[in-house]
């Protein structure tokens, strides 16, 4: 049976692609698991249409995030958190802290793009990696003492 799948499969194909398998696992597994449909010439069509949707939105997604890193490039994100008077601090920062200091400074980037080795766990000046996909940017992120 050729059937289009819908997401990766392993061992079987990557997203849109058409694939032929045995009857049996289409009907009882794939199709029943949202994982693939048949391969009808309206499912094709519908399933192309949506890939189509697909990268256009990645690629406005992709501009738009070259546009924010541009903007970010010149820029300090202060973030003010607790610490001891060695310059510790009481909760360590991590990507989700970083995502609201730059959402308060007006810029929206989501949790997941923000690349972090480790928290930081001490007042300074860092800069802390944003990626998407294999675009990569740079913020500079200043802790201070509240």
């Amino acid at each position: 049976m050729k059937v289009i799948l819908l997401r990766d499969v392993a061992k079987l194909g990557r997203r849109f692609e058409p694939t032929v398998v045995p009857d049996g696992y289409a009907l009882n597994k794939l199709i029943p698991q949202g994982l693939a449909e048949a391969a009808t010439p309206e499912n094709i069509k519908r399933v192309l249409a949506r890939k189509d949707k697909q990268e256009i939105d990645a690629t406005s997604q992709a501009e738009a995030f070259i546009a924010v890193c541009e903007a970010l490039k010149d820029v300090t994100v202060t973030l003010t958190v607790e610490a001891n008077e060695k310059q510790h601090l009481f909760k360590a920062v991590k990507e989700s802290d970083v995502a609201r200091a730059l959402a308060d400074a007006g810029y929206a980037i989501s949790t997941d793009l923000i690349k972090l080795a480790e928290p930081i766990k001490a007042l300074g000046v860092y800069e802390v990696a944003i990626q998407l996909a294999d675009k990569h940017g740079l913020v500079k992120l200043e802790v201070i003492k509240k």
